[in-house]
């Protein structure tokens, strides 16, 4: 013979509540959307029964009210807060920014290349290029600095530049 768990006063109470005092009960919810509305009682009751566990509760159906109505402005304040945020009418319809795996790997082989590129380079071009492009130094600062002239190092950053775009895509 199987029995029965004895149940609490409060789960008498609940019982009786969502049966009887369904209506005043969603009235706290009124402003919810009505989907919405119905996790929240059951969500109240659940947290009532947990706090009747904890500690003696002599009011249970105000216990329910209370949670009830704090579960409701909590759910309100935070649509409100993701309506301010991110409104859907409002939102452009943009794709997401993150770069996904295939460009990065894309991306990374191509930087790969233009090292391999900058390596083959004779001295004095990679010297210049990466004192112009890398140190951020002007073509006055690279002449001074290698004792050449400001239109060898024009000179040897075009070149740089023209084989690097040349050879970047090749494959």
């Amino acid at each position: 013979m199987v029995t029965k768990p004895a149940i609490s006063e409060l789960e008498e109470t609940l019982t009786t509540a969502f049966s009887e005092r369904r209506s005043p009960l969603r009235a706290i919810t009124s402003r919810v959307d009505p989907n919405d509305a119905e996790d929240l009682l059951q969500d109240a009751a659940l947290r009532a029964i947990e706090t009747e566990r904890r500690t003696p509760v002599q009011k249970p159906l105000h216990l329910l009210r209370r949670i009830l109505r704090n579960l409701a402005v909590d759910h309100l304040r935070s649509r409100a807060r993701t309506t301010r945020v991110f409104h859907p009418a409002e939102a452009p319809d943009i794709a997401c920014e993150r770069v996904g795996p295939e460009r990065q790997l894309v991306a990374s082989e191509r930087l790969h290349r233009a090292f391999a590129i900058i390596d083959s380079m004779p001295h004095r071009r990679r010297e210049v290029f990466l004192l112009h492009r890398i140190d951020e130094l002007t073509h006055l600062q690279i002449a001074r600095r290698l004792g050449i002239s400001t239109k060898t190092v024009e000179k040897h950053v075009s070149l740089a530049m023209v084989q690097l775009s040349r050879e970047i895509d090749r494959e």
